[in-house]
Formats: structure tokens, sequence, C-alpha cells
């Protein structure tokens, strides 16, 4: 879940990256749902591992937390830079985290947590 090093050959402006995927689109565009493919894994890791006791657990809760509470909006990939483009508003998105994280209430997989139901058309 951290942010990638990039070499100057891989390196794409974030402005780049949304003028070719727009934030418009169709449910069924492609780089919507890898964006919300992205945010859903994060979120799925964070609730589900919340309470994680093996290492592998722990840290992969810890990068989902640092993905997600992280305010950084250089990389094309960060939760707030996901969350505009989708058009969410991240700290109504991360309030809702929390809530659920504190409840004890973690995503059913085969229902696909808050995200799907934010975003539904």
């Amino acid at each position: 879940m951290s942010t990638p090093a990039y070499d100057d050959g891989d390196s794409i402006l974030p402005s780049q990256f949304d003028d070719r995927c727009g934030s418009a689109g169709t449910s069924h565009d492609p780089e919507r749902m890898l964006r919300l493919s992205i945010l859903q894994d994060a979120l799925d890791v964070y609730l589900g591992r919340a309470d994680a006791v093996t290492t592998y657990g722990r840290r992969d809760f810890f990068e989902a937390a640092q993905w997600i509470w992280s305010d950084d909006e250089a990389w094309p990939f960060s939760y707030r830079r996901l969350c505009d483009v989708l058009g969410l508003n991240p700290e109504v998105l991360r309030a809702g985290i929390e809530k659920n994280r504190q409840s004890g209430m973690h995503p059913d997989h085969r229902n696909r947590g808050p995200v799907a139901a934010e975003v539904a058309p």
C-alpha cells in the first residue's frame, strides 16, 4: 500500500492520468472499476484485519491504514485522489470506515462493503 518509487521513465503526472482516464464515465468504465477495486481492497484489508494477531495481518492493516489516512494528493492512486476522481468525500468515507472498524462490523466479501453502496448508480 505504500507509494512506489518511480524512475523518470515510469512516472506519470496526476493530471496526465486524470486527463487520460477522466473523472466521468459509466459504471462499467474499466478505469473507474480499477479505482473502485483499489479502494475496496484497502477498505477490506483495513476492516478485515483490524484485529489481526499475526505479523502479516498487522502489517497489512497498518499499510491500509497509512494509505486511507494519508492526505497525499500527488500520487494518482492515493486515497484522496481516488476519492476525488470517484466523486466521494474522503472525510465522510473515512468517518464511515472508522465507525465500522470501531463497531467491529467488517465488510461481508459477498456484499463488497461500503464503497459499492456509496457509488452505486
